[in-house]
């Protein structure tokens, strides 16, 4: 598959999930959840989960490089948060279990850090894999 059909599949990933960002801390990222009412600590029953990521790559280019590592943070309406993180030799692998991650976790929004870079890694590599 070449770039540009690469470029004019990008609105492909995990229909009803919204990326938000980019925010430095993750304290920063609380308060942007809680200000913007996407986490509301007097909600309990709020069932909102949000995935908090970084992406470790062999570049800096998606179209040349690949993902190595993804770390994930699970952060539910209640504030509490479980981490991983995503290793594997084959990025193809890698993606498949973040992807599943993401779908089995309910996850409404994902959050980074540098969220255009991830986002961008995320999205162009999980293309050339046709993981959808």
């Amino acid at each position: 598959m070449n770039k540009e059909a690469l470029i004019d599949e990008i609105a492909f990933i995990v229909e009803g999930v919204d990326v938000i960002g980019p925010t430095k801390t993750a304290e920063e990222i609380i308060k942007h959840l809680k200000n913007n009412g996407i986490l509301n600590k007097e909600s309990k029953a709020d069932n909102m989960k949000v995935a908090i990521i970084d992406t470790e790559t062999t570049g800096l280019n998606p179209m040349e490089n690949r993902l190595v590592a993804i770390g994930v943070g699970i952060l539910d309406s209640n504030g509490a948060m479980g981490k991983v993180i995503l290793t594997n030799d084959s990025e193809e692998t890698l993606l498949k279990e973040f992807w599943e991650l993401i779908k089995n976790e309910s996850v409404d929004k994902i959050v980074g850090f540098n969220i255009d870079f991830d986002w961008q890694f995320l999205k162009l590599r999980s293309l050339y894999h046709r993981i959808k």
